[in-house]
């Protein structure tokens, strides 16, 4: 019983010195700290700057008078106005390249004009019609503000890319004019399909499509050019885009596309002469 007594006797202050050594050692490395605080050891200085530097950031750069959570949250509403800033950057920079796409749209679009034929002369399409069926464009000239050695007058026809016959003028004023296609609803052109010519009548449908009706047996197929004359000229009114048979119908359906998007007309030409 004795020497357990001096084991556990022993063991407490074993215990009390332990938490002494620990207190002492706890004391020196504050004192240790903060010395090197004051000294500006670069060792310590360097760390504790660099993760105190955020929040001591938020906490100096602004009115210490201001409350803590005040200034917290001035500083999330500056990262909010700067995001901002950023997003009308980037919707500036996104706006210019589709500007850019545009232009360069119409450059080739006009290099393809004058390539194609010498007798016609380009005007940009300013408008497109915004109403179902009814297919028309205005364009950027009148009478005032045409090429003085070009003629402008009801009817001439408009050319498109690919010696495309669209349609025709119908509405002039000084500096505007107004051309309706051939694809408006119910307008009806004479057209020759495919390599037999088959002859044929072409209904616009709206939205630059047409509807052929020919007879059962005669060879169509998808793929085939619909041409139509003007002034002895050889235009594209068409392409065949589906042909649809019935065994109850003794016709067969064809529908014709504009081999180019009406909707992104950007520039069609006029003949010179007409």
């Amino acid at each position: 019983m004795k020497m357990n007594y001096l084991l556990d006797k022993k063991t407490v202050f074993s215990n009390q010195t332990n938490r002494r050594r620990k207190v002492w050692w706890g004391q020196v490395g504050l004192i240790v700290f903060l010395l090197s605080l004051i000294l500006g050891l670069h060792f310590i200085k360097k760390p504790v700057v660099y993760l105190t530097k955020p929040t001591v950031g938020i906490l100096t750069t602004q009115n210490l008078d201001t409350p803590l959570v005040l200034r917290l949250f001035k500083s999330k509403a500056d990262l909010i106005k700067e995001n901002e800033v950023l997003r009308q950057e980037i919707n500036q920079a996104l706006a210019v390249t589709a500007d850019y796409q545009r232009l360069k749209t119409e450059l080739l679009t006009l290099r393809q004009l004058t390539d194609q034929s010498d007798t016609l002369w380009p005007a940009k399409v300013v408008k497109i019609s915004e109403f179902i069926n009814y297919d028309s464009v205005v364009l950027d000239v009148g009478e005032d503000n045409k090429p003085k050695e070009a003629d402008l007058i009801l009817g001439q026809p408009i050319i498109g890319i690919g010696n495309v016959l669209l349609g025709e003028v119908v509405a002039i004023n000084k500096f505007q004019t107004t051309a309706r296609l051939y694809s408006t609803a119910k307008r009806k052109t004479q057209v020759r399909i495919g390599p037999d010519n088959l002859r044929a009548t072409a209904e616009g449908l709206g939205g630059g499509n047409y509807l052929v009706v020919l007879p059962v047996g005669l060879s169509v197929e998808v793929g085939m050019v619909a041409r139509t004359f003007l002034n002895e000229d050889e235009y594209v009114l068409g392409i065949v885009e589906v042909v649809e048979t019935s065994d109850e119908s003794p016709t067969q359906k064809l529908y014709l596309k504009l081999p180019i998007n009406f909707y992104q007309l950007a520039l069609v030409g006029l003949p010179y002469d007409y």
